[in-house]
């Protein structure tokens, strides 16, 4: 996860997944086979 916020709080203000090395297409493309077979 990617943790983003400013100097001097408690907490991030905001956290996101990170989407480095996770192509979109092929995860898509697996699921659909499998939900064929």
């Amino acid at each position: 996860y990617v943790k983003c916020g400013f100097a001097g709080e408690n907490f991030p203000t905001s956290v996101f997944p990170c989407a480095v090395g996770h192509p979109m297409l092929r995860y898509e493309e697996s699921l659909t086979e499998q939900e064929l077979k």
